[in-house]
């Protein structure tokens, strides 16, 4: 029976952890905020199940328009911008709207939470977090192994 266990942490502060505990991590990887095609993904994916009139373009401009977000911010401004159509009714019909009469959501209701919208803070620690990569990837470890 093989006996060892694999550790695995992520964290927005790396920076923050104990270095006692860090020594004890083997590996450490830094994965940046999505690039433009994993935030086309993710946006593709999170609009799977929802009713919406964006066309392939609208996707992939709200895609580019949003490069400094992380998958949580594309979310939440996807959840806000499902509920932009809303408001387009009769507050005291939206109970007994029928599935078909949901209105779509357009890429301007995107645009809309996107305008008023601020990213979670991810790309401000950015730099923090690469600078102290950086710094990891210069202290090699006794064993000859690096963090990547």
């Amino acid at each position: 029976m093989d006996d060892r266990v694999m550790v695995l942490g992520a964290t927005n502060l790396p920076q923050s952890i104990d270095t006692a505990a860090l020594r004890r991590f083997d590996l450490r990887i830094f994965l940046g905020p999505p690039d433009y095609t994993a935030r086309e993904k993710l946006l593709q994916k999170i609009l799977k199940e929802v009713k919406h009139g964006l066309t392939q373009e609208d996707i992939r401009m709200i895609a580019e328009s949003c490069h400094q977000y992380s998958a949580s911010d594309l979310g939440v401004v996807a959840r806000n911008a499902a509920w932009l159509p809303l408001g387009t009714i009769d507050p005291q019909r939206i109970p007994r709207l029928k599935k078909s009469e949901i209105p779509l959501i357009r890429a301007v209701d995107f645009h809309r939470v996107m305008d008023s919208f601020v990213p979670s803070g991810y790309a401000a620690d950015l730099k923090i977090i690469e600078q102290w990569t950086n710094q990891a990837r210069n202290n090699k470890k006794p064993d000859g192994q690096n963090d990547v």
